[in-house]
């Protein structure tokens, strides 16, 4: 994501470290607010009060599933991201998965990424924003049904101009899937012009995805809260990809045999999501490498996080202290070793004079 976004990102249970490396990465033309040591009570009131686009809970934070719950009853639309210690992330993620009560768009990440998050963060902010837009779009639709007294045909009832400027596509279909109106924004996001009217929706999307997309027009149905709603490839004059999220309405109350379709540009946030995915293969690539050679010395060898946190230590280096490599990594000198000594080793760090194979990241 290029473009710098309007937002506030909310950023608790961080120390200013990390807090700096976060932010460091951010594209964000509004404010950024750090809340070190905010209550719960204090944060929900924040979110409450709107504006906020992203939430940012940091490892300090004692219960950040149940603080992300509180805060989804206010905005459940709310983009979250919790970060945790490399050794309880994988944890955090599974336990994740079976908390009630949480909102569409909740990732775990781990500190290690903290770096990385600076755009994520961006992305997510402009995520909750287009959710917000498809909710709005959604109510205008509905405001339209509703103030409807006559059976009219879709394509003429919900094209009024307010409908027409809406920040989602829209788009009408009859039983076989066949285009009958759109709006603005559904015509720009297709690529299409109007003598693509008429012609099946699903002829539009990448060959690979038609199928899905029929089956997925058969079954459409709209509630305020989308369930039905699916990502999509959309190949556009150029012949590059675009990605599109689609969700969809049997017409109860028209003709009866008429679909309304939704259609929201996601391409920013697949595109992340893909490039996210390549960079951990790449980090675990160069971890396990790392894991490779330092675990083929006989020499003490191990690497540490700026905070003095051991990331991997080798049998050699362990052994040394005693223990063995899974009782060290996570831990800090402080953790592990005589006060005095465990001194002296942080001030070596810090100076850049650490003895051995030693690493700061």
């Amino acid at each position: 994501m290029t473009d710098v976004v309007p937002g506030t990102v909310l950023l608790v249970g961080a120390d200013s470290q990390l807090a700096s490396l976060i932010c460091a990465g951010l594209k964000l033309a509004g404010e950024v607010r750090l809340m070190e040591a905010a209550s719960q009570d204090d944060l929900l009131s924040r979110v409450g009060m709107g504006g906020v686009e992203a939430l940012c809970v940091g490892p300090a934070w004692p219960d950040p599933l149940s603080l992300v719950q509180h805060v989804h009853r206010e905005d459940r639309d709310l983009t979250a991201i919790i970060l945790a210690e490399p050794d309880q992330r994988d944890e955090l993620d599974r336990l994740r998965l079976f908390t009630p009560f949480l909102g569409p768009d909740v990732t775990c990440r781990s500190i290690e990424e903290a770096a990385m998050l600076g755009a994520e963060l961006s992305d997510a902010a402009a995520r909750t924003r287009e959710r917000r837009r498809h909710q709005a779009t959604i109510e205008v639709v509905s405001q339209h049904a509703d103030s409807s007294t006559a059976p009219r045909p879709l394509a003429a009832r919900h094209f009024a101009p307010k409908l027409d400027r809406a920040p989602i596509g829209v788009v009408t279909l009859d039983a076989d899937g066949n285009i009958r109106g759109w709006n603005r924004r559904a015509q720009d996001l297709l690529d299409r012009q109007e003598r693509s009217i008429g012609t099946p929706l699903r002829e539009l999307f990448a060959p690979a995805d038609q199928e899905r997309v029929a089956e997925h027009l058969k079954t459409g149905t709209l509630t305020d809260e989308p369930q039905n709603a699916d990502v999509f490839e959309l190949l556009i004059s150029d012949r590059t990809s675009r990605w599109v999220e689609v969700s969809s309405a049997v017409d109860e109350e028209g003709a009866g045999d008429e679909v309304i379709v939704l259609l929201q540009d996601v391409t920013p946030r697949v595109v992340a999501e893909r490039r996210h995915r390549a960079l951990e293969q790449e980090l675990q690539s160069s971890r396990r490498l790392l894991e490779a050679v330092v675990g083929g010395t006989a020499d003490a060898a191990f690497v540490k996080d700026r905070n003095g946190r051991y990331l991997l230590i080798n049998n050699a280096g362990a052994a040394a202290m005693g223990l063995h490599a899974e009782e060290v990594v996570g831990r800090t000198d402080a953790d592990l070793l005589p006060v005095d000594v465990a001194a002296r080793i942080r001030q070596d760090d810090l100076a850049g004079d650490a003895d051995g194979a030693s690493a700061l990241l």
